[in-house]
């Protein structure tokens, strides 16, 4: 993983997977440990097995802007190098089909009734979307839009946090149990579950 919000969501994408397609099974245990950016990923994949037992899978799972902000690149220059390093580790990396608070601020503008769905979520009607409009991202994935949904995702979640009372932590790892609940639950489910669960497997 490349950062907090990334590990909120696949936490809670696995915990929801595990308690929907493990019943009655041995579960899997499950870290989610956040590395940093895909470089840093690269570097640690192969030392990995170094540092954790022979029986402990490793695998990586990156923002989807990764592949196109750096693999892209690199095969675009024909950085042999470069990519020789990513090679290596290939089967170990898998992309996520957004960008995690860009993809919250999609589906939160995609759906028509979030505003709604949130006061339920959060059991308080004084939930509004009044200073936050998620239509208004950037349509151009890249630097201008993560930050904008980065913003957007943060006022959202001083918001909630101060009507319900709960901690800025706590409503983080909220709405990211939202978002998981959505995407499994959304468009995405599919390619969701295909790409999570071969890993718990």
């Amino acid at each position: 993983m490349e950062d907090e919000q990334a590990q909120l969501i696949l936490q809670s994408l696995l915990r929801q997977l595990l308690d929907s397609d493990f019943q009655g099974l041995a579960k899997p245990a499950v870290a989610v440990v956040p590395v940093g950016a895909i470089t840093s990923v690269i570097a640690f994949l192969p030392r990995a097995s170094s540092l954790l037992p022979d029986n402990v899978r490793k695998h990586a799972l990156l923002d989807e802007d990764a592949y196109g902000e750096f693999v892209q690149p690199l095969q675009n220059a024909g950085n042999h190098i470069e990519l020789a390093k990513i090679q290596r580790v290939q089967a170990q990396i898998g992309f996520l089909p957004w960008t995690p608070e860009v993809g919250m601020c999609q589906q939160l503008a995609s759906d028509q009734d979030s505003e709604r769905r949130l006061r339920e979520y959060f059991g308080d009607t004084r939930i509004s979307f009044n200073a936050t409009d998620f239509s208004n991202l950037p349509t151009q994935a890249g630097p201008a839009q993560r930050r904008e949904a980065k913003s957007l995702i943060a006022i959202l979640t001083q918001h909630i946090s101060e009507v319900v009372q709960r901690t800025p932590e706590r409503v983080k790892q909220d709405l990211a149990d939202y978002f998981a609940t959505a995407c499994l639950s959304g468009p995405q489910a599919g390619s969701i579950r295909a790409l999570l669960l071969p890993l718990l497997r």
